[in-house]
C-alpha cells in the first residue's frame, strides 16, 4: 500500500474505496503485527497515507500513532525488538513527524506515554 500511495498519490482515493487504508489501521491498531517487517513499515505507510487528506484524517481520527506504544511495551513485542529495529521503527516516526506537522503533538504524546508507561514498569521492579 506505501509504495503504491507513494508512487501515485491519486490512488490512494481508489484504494479508501475499497478499505484498505482502514484496514490497515484496524491491523495496526487492534491486532498484533507479528513480523519485524510489518512492524518497520508502519511509519511509512503512516507517511504516505498523510499524503491525502482523507488518510491524515483517518489517522488522526484513530489515534493511529497509538500503535507504537503497544509495540514498545508488549512483551508480545520481545523478540521483535532486538538488534536494529528499534533504531528502524525510531527512524520511521522520526521522518514521519518531521514532515508531517499535524501528527506531531500527537507524537510526543505517544512518545510521552511509552516514556512513561517504561518508567513505571522499571519503577514497579525495584
Amino acid at each position: 500500500m506505501s509504495n503504491i500511495i507513494h508512487k501515485y498519490p491519486t490512488f490512494f482515493s481508489i484504494l479508501n474505496v475499497v478499505g484498505l487504508p482502514n484496514t490497515f489501521l484496524d491491523y495496526i491498531i487492534v491486532e498484533f503485527v507479528s513480523s519485524v517487517e510489518g512492524i518497520t513499515c508502519i511509519p511509512q505507510c503512516l507517511n504516505d497515507m498523510f499524503l491525502n487528506n482523507l488518510g491524515l484524517e483517518a489517522i488522526k481520527n484513530r489515534n493511529a500513532l497509538q500503535c507504537f506504544v503497544n509495540i514498545f511495551i508488549s512483551t508480545s513485542y520481545l523478540w521483535d525488538l532486538k538488534c536494529d529495529t528499534p533504531s528502524s521503527i525510531s527512524y520511521g516516526i522520526d521522518e514521519l513527524l518531521q514532515h508531517v506537522d499535524p501528527l506531531q503533538v500527537d507524537g510526543v504524546d505517544m512518545l510521552t506515554r511509552i516514556l512513561n508507561i517504561i518508567a513505571h514498569m522499571g519503577c514497579s521492579v525495584c
